[in-house]
């Protein structure tokens, strides 16, 4: 009987996957290992990145670079404005695939974004205007846990239009949610 061969395109899958994600060798092995049954030695790995053209740092051609101008120009318009180029870097090769040098992410923020680099620096971040319809359309709940070593759990709810303050109470515990959702 021959062996099954059809778990090769299942491990290629998983192996690009998690390169992708930006595991380690050591994390793609343990990973192939522990929730897929798959043994991989570190040597093989090394020969299977290599066969799919999995490299960890590779020269980056002209296509590439408009790719990735378009893929920060779609994040700057998004929610990456507000994002560092380490974390857009990470964006990049996470949500689109794109192996940069976060060098060159820099440099490209640079020209692309200055004014949202200055405001970084200076820690002066736009942030989203929060809008609420109208009175009781949303509550904010929230508990405070500092003093709940010495017996006080205090818990409390804000009116997200008018932002007052619709109770703060002090009980036993937050353990139990009916005395958390029960108001007098």
């Amino acid at each position: 009987m021959l062996p099954d061969y059809t778990g090769i395109i299942d491990r290629e899958k998983l192996i690009k996957k998690y390169f992708n994600a930006c595991y380690t060798n050591e994390e793609i092995i343990a990973s192939l290992f522990l929730l897929h049954g798959n043994i991989v030695s570190l040597r093989h790995l090394k020969r299977l990145l290599k066969k799919y053209g999995l490299k960890r740092r590779k020269t980056i051609t002209l296509p590439d670079i408009e790719n990735i101008i378009a893929a920060i120009e779609t994040e700057l318009q998004s929610s990456g404005k507000c994002i560092g180029y380490k974390a857009m870097w990470k964006r990049l090769k996470l949500k689109y695939g794109l192996m940069v040098n976060r060098d060159l992410v820099l440099d490209l923020l640079n020209i692309l974004d200055p004014e949202g680099i200055e405001r970084r620096t200076k820690h002066r971040l736009l942030r989203r205007k929060y809008v609420v319809p109208g009175p009781n359309f949303i509550w904010h709940i929230d508990g405070y846990d500092k003093l709940k070593p010495f017996g006080f759990a205090v818990h409390g709810a804000i009116d997200g239009y008018s932002r007052k303050l619709l109770w703060l109470e002090v009980s036993s515990s937050n353990n139990n949610p009916g005395i958390i959702a029960t108001t007098t």
